[in-house]
């Protein structure tokens, strides 16, 4: 809400409606309510304390909001609902929301958002909504809020609350958690030019390029002012802005803008200091930059509390007298007027510069002293610090810049791997625990926002040593390395250090070392070559010829840190006919493919080189591997060794020489099968010993046919021979008999008698045997009834029936059965022929 003072609320207490709308918009819950007073020029108060004292409401229009989320910091909930940041120390700040049975169901989902009130300006610094699906009742759903979004509000206020969203029903609201955020308002980071280089500005480019860097918050629409105040080589100072507004620019990414190139040229031999205001309300920090022939060229300045990696602790520093600064710049000269400049990232002193120097004075170091209010002022920050000489007639010259980090020295001790065993500063690795990640872990060494670290890991030269871009340290303080490394160093210490860089600071010395004894890869681990022709494809411990035909191969799983580049020696050590070892070599020195990464070693071994070995003799199969993918063969590692007993003599293909008698009745007609065989029309006979595989042929297959492998089926009366081949060509045979195999030959007639029916069986060669019950069974063993088919309501005439009566077979349709009638009968219409085929 704002209020505009009018004239009679001048020296009394000012009342200030709020509409029921609004406290209804601001949700239920807990409510702080503050103020403060800002001029008719926009001057905010004092950002040390930017609001009044809170006065808090619990407020609860509707009365059935679900309970307000629960602020964490480092894992409590935070007392008196205040954050403080140096407590926070980078870390996120996590809302968390208890789900429960009466109020909550699985696949809910809960929406919550985070709105930040800096303390100056009114621009939210909004976080959200974030989502998360319900799973589990009852349960906790965390969501952090990035540091920098809470810092950003340093000072200010935020509320939290979330929305329950189910399908079918209206969204229902929390309460509102209520948080004020103490601890240093972080000046924006300051802007950059694209071109710069380091802390220098060619003059004599055709584009420059303003970069104002992304800020928690950021929303379209910001306004961002631009501002450009410089000095020529004449120190006389000159000035301009921009004007920008945020867009559809991605998060993350920054905002750039084009600098008119006239401007910069006029600042040749002088300098150019860059800020940004966001919403008239923010102030950045500040670029400072040399503009051409102005480029600092005199040392830095001295801060004589500084340590060796420019930490200056304000613990060291006198609080009455302030930072002693020394200028060690000699060549000045009388009447030069010596300036000394304090830039900090969260406070700044005012430029102090000497009266002109007398010949006294001149050619010697200027001392000066920074109040210790811009010392303690920058705790936790940066400070930029350099100097300036002015000399009538010439253009100002600079010094260097020294960066500041000002705080206490830090303590850097040894990282850990994760994956390792063992305590610091000495840890034991197993290759294996760490052949998909490689972590180490930073201790906690009094982190703080902007921190960035490099992590090196110092082994054998070249691949196997690696050290990490400079990063921001995560708040895991986790940073992964390339698994390629520990390769190349098996059985080997490496030492790990890692280093420290401060937002806007120097990197530090590197840490203390981790010793990191790299163990050999444990035989268990690593894979034995295989040969799967061998028993039980390969995992058994004889290599029979006689089981398999042609080639055998060799295979190699793949192993633990496998890479393309490493190199191989495979080889098969046996004894050859005489008794002399003979070796048979598969790879020399041969360097891993990408597809051997994942899908292993494969290759030839020749059955030919294999029939050269004694027969029942050992077979060794040798692995050797460089993981260091060098080509001496001394350095490779020598993998588990796999030996077989190899047997080379084979017993001579036999079988069964006796006749094959398929003496079964078989009827062959055109019916639907039941895909049975008939009794007795069919036989399996095995070969053995030889070299499998075996092949079956036949001499006459229209009367004994091969199906599958080894079986022989009866086609029709008569003989065959049945030879069987092995692979390498040897050959045995038998004699196959096949009898009883008959075609069906059907008429529907009509015949007036059985004697008709019978003359027509004679004259079409069919068989009068008197008992047709084994052609029946057969006939029902392999065709689907009922007969005939198609079927019809037609008897059959068989023959002859062979007894003491004069009576004759005929198939019943009815019953599906023989009967016996008298052959004058004229209710049996058809007959059947059972022709010899």
């Amino acid at each position: 809400m704002e209020h505009i003072v009018q004239p009679e609320e001048v020296d009394t207490d000012i009342p200030i409606h709020i509409d029921r709308t609004v406290i209804e918009n601001a949700l239920d819950g807990q409510i702080d309510i503050a103020y403060q007073v800002v001029d008719v020029c926009k001057n905010y108060p004092d950002e040390r304390e930017p609001w009044s004292v809170i006065t808090t409401v619990r407020v609860d229009v509707g009365g059935n909001r679900l309970d307000a989320p629960q602020v964490l910091v480092n894992g409590f909930p935070v007392p008196q609902n205040v954050i403080d940041l140096e407590q926070l120390a980078g870390a996120d700040v996590i809302c968390r929301v208890y789900t429960n049975q009466t109020d909550h169901a699985v696949d809910d989902i809960l929406q919550l958002t985070w709105v930040g009130t800096p303390a100056q300006g009114d621009s939210s610094v909004i976080v959200g909504p974030l989502e998360q699906t319900v799973q589990f009742i009852p349960f906790q759903y965390d969501f952090p809020i990035p540091y920098e979004y809470v810092e950003a509000i340093a000072k200010g206020r935020a509320s939290v609350s979330y929305v329950r969203i189910r399908s079918g029903v209206e969204d229902r609201p929390s309460k509102n958690a209520n948080v004020t955020v103490v601890g240093d308002i972080a000046l924006p980071e300051r802007p950059s030019f694209v071109e710069a280089s380091g802390s220098v500005l060619d003059p004599n480019l055709n584009f420059y390029t303003i970069s104002v860097p992304y800020y928690p918050g950021r929303q379209p629409g910001d306004h961002l002012y631009i501002v450009f105040e410089g000095l020529d080589a004449s120190n006389n100072p000159t000035g301009f802005d921009i004007n920008a507004y945020v867009s559809n620019e991605p998060s993350g990414a920054p905002i750039l803008r084009d600098v008119d190139k006239n401007e910069i040229k006029r600042l040749d031999g002088g300098s150019l200091t860059v800020y940004y205001w966001i919403n008239s309300q923010r102030k950045s920090q500040e670029l400072v930059l040399s503009v051409g022939s102005g480029q600092p060229s005199m040392p830095k300045p001295n801060v004589i509390r500084a340590d060796s990696n420019d930490v200056l602790n304000p613990d060291d520093v006198n609080p009455i007298t302030g930072a002693d600064v020394v200028v060690p710049y000699t060549g000045t000269l009388p009447n030069d007027i010596v300036g000394l400049r304090w830039r900090g990232s969260l406070s700044s002193a005012p430029d102090q510069e000497t009266p002109p120097l007398n010949p006294g004075s001149a050619g010697s170091p200027i001392p000066f002293v920074v109040p210790f209010q811009y010392v303690i002022g920058n705790l936790n920050g940066t400070v930029d610090t350099d100097y300036y000489i002015i000399r009538t007639g010439s253009p100002i010259q600079r010094s260097l810049i020294r960066e500041l980090t000002i705080g206490s020295a830090l303590e850097l001790l040894a990282p850990s791997v994760k994956q390792a065993t063992g305590a610091v500063p000495s840890q034991q690795l197993n290759p294996v625990a760490a052949k998909d990640e490689l972590t180490v872990e930073i201790p906690d060494y009094g982190a703080q926002p902007g921190d960035q670290v490099r992590v090196t890991w110092a082994g054998t030269p070249g691949d196997g040593s690696h050290t990490t871009p400079l990063q921001a340290l995560p708040g895991s303080r986790e940073i992964p390395l390339p698994v390629s490394v520990i390769a190349y160093n098996l059985d080997r210490s490496v030492t790990v250090t890692y280093t420290v860089t401060p937002s806007g600071g120097s990197e530090s010395e590197p840490s203390r070392a981790l010793t990191l004894n790299v163990q050999a890869i444990p035989d268990i681990s690593l894979p034995m070559p295989l040969i799967p022709q061998a028993a039980q494809a390969g995992i058994g411990s004889e290599l029979d010829l006689k089981t398999f035909a042609g080639d055998a191969r060799v295979t190699v799983a793949p192993w633990p840190l496998i890479a393309a580049g490493q190199r191989v020696w495979l080889r098969a050590e046996g004894t050859a006919l005489d008794g002399s070892r003979y070796t048979i070599t598969l790879y020399t020195s041969s360097a891993v493919q990408d597809s051997e990464v994942t899908a292993g070693l494969s290759t030839t071994l020749l059955r030919s080189e294999l029939e050269k070995l004694r027969d029942d003799s050992p077979l060794n199969v040798v692995l050797q591997v460089t993981f260091d993918r060098s080509s001496t063969q001394a350095n490779a590692v020598d993998f588990p060794l796999r030996t077989y007993t190899v047997k080379t003599v084979t017993d001579p293909l036999t079988i069964d020489r006796s006749y094959m008698l398929l003496r079964g009745y078989s009827i062959r007609v055109s019916w639907p099968t039941t895909g049975e065989d008939p009794n007795g029309n069919t036989e399996v006979r095995q070969a053995s010993g030889g070299t499998p595989p075996y092949q079956y042929t036949s001499s006459n297959p229209s009367v004994a046919q091969i199906e599958g492998t080894n079986k022989v089926r009866g086609m029709r009366n008569g003989q065959a021979t049945i030879s069987v081949r092995d692979s390498q060509g040897a050959t045995v045979s038998f004699l196959v008999i096949v009898s009883n195999v008959y075609t069906l030959v059907v008429n529907d007639g009509p015949f007036n008698d059985a004697t008709a029916a019978r003359a027509w069986i004679n004259s079409v060669n069919g068989v009068n045997i008197g008992q047709y019950d084994n052609f029946i069974a057969s006939m029902f063993r392999v065709y689907r009834g009922p007969f005939p088919y198609p079927f019809k309501p037609i008897n059959y005439w068989l023959g002859k029936y062979v007894g003491t009566d004069s009576r004759y077979s005929f198939f019943n349709y009815d019953t599906q059965t023989i009967h016996l009638a008298d052959p004058n009968n004229t209710s049996i219409k058809g007959a059947w022929a059972f022709v010899p085929y």
